[in-house]
C-alpha cells in the first residue's frame, strides 16, 4: 500500500512540474501575436527549464514538412547542429504524431535512421522531442538535448510535452486571428 502512495505522489509531482511550466511560458507570452517573438521566448524558456541542454523548434506546413524555426544553444552552435537537425525534420517530426506525448531518446543516434557522418551533434548525446499540437493538429515539434552524462531534471518529458502543446494552442490562436483578418498578416509600423 505504501508502494501505492508513493506511485501516485510521484505521478502528481510530474503533473504538476509540467503544468508549471507551461503556466510560466504562458504568462510569459500572455497576449503575444507574434511569432517570431513567441520563437524567442519558448526557446530561452527551453534553455533556462532543461539547462545544460541544447533546444531546436521545427515549423509544420500544411503538406507535414517541418523546417527549423528556433534554436537555442547551450554548448553546440546553430551551425554546427542545422545538418542533424535537417534530419530530424524530414525523419523525426512527421511521427511524432498528434498527441502532446513527448519521446525519450537515451541515444539521440536513436531518433533517425541514417544519420549524418561521425552521428553529427547527436553522437554522444541523449534527446526528448515532443510535437506541437493542438485540437489534434500538428503544428511543429520540440526538441532539447544534452549530452548522455547529463542528468534530465525531473519530470522532463512531461514537462517538454506540456510546453509543446501549450505551443501549438499559441500557435493555432495567431492562426486563427489572422485568418480572420482576410488572409493577411499583421501589419507593423515598418510596412
Amino acid at each position: 500500500m505504501g508502494d501505492d502512495f508513493v506511485t501516485a505522489f510521484e505521478a502528481i509531482d510530474a503533473r504538476t512540474d509540467a503544468a508549471v511550466a507551461a503556466a510560466e511560458l504562458r504568462g510569459v507570452l500572455c497576449g503575444d501575436l507574434d511569432m517570431e517573438s513567441m520563437l524567442t521566448v519558448a526557446t530561452e524558456h527551453l534553455l533556462a527549464r532543461f539547462r545544460p541542454a541544447n533546444s531546436a523548434i521545427w515549423l509544420c506546413n500544411g503538406r507535414g514538412d517541418h523546417a527549423l524555426a528556433a534554436y537555442g544553444a547551450n554548448d553546440v552552435r546553430r551551425a554546427e547542429a542545422e545538418a542533424s537537425l535537417g534530419i530530424l525534420a524530414r525523419e523525426t517530426c512527421p511521427l511524432l504524431g498528434t498527441e502532446a506525448v513527448a519521446t525519450e531518446f537515451e541515444r539521440a543516434l536513436d531518433a533517425v535512421t541514417v544519420p549524418p557522418p561521425g552521428g553529427g551533434v547527436l553522437a554522444g548525446r541523449r534527446a526528448i522531442m515532443a510535437p506541437m499540437v493542438h485540437r489534434g493538429e500538428r503544428y511543429g515539434a520540440l526538441m532539447v538535448f544534452q549530452d548522455e552524462d547529463s542528468a534530465w531534471p525531473p519530470n522532463a518529458a512531461q514537462t517538454l510535452a506540456s510546453i509543446a502543446a501549450l505551443l501549438g494552442e499559441h500557435i493555432d490562436r495567431i492562426s486563427r486571428i489572422v485568418v480572420r483578418r482576410a488572409g493577411e498578416w499583421p501589419r507593423t509600423d515598418s510596412d
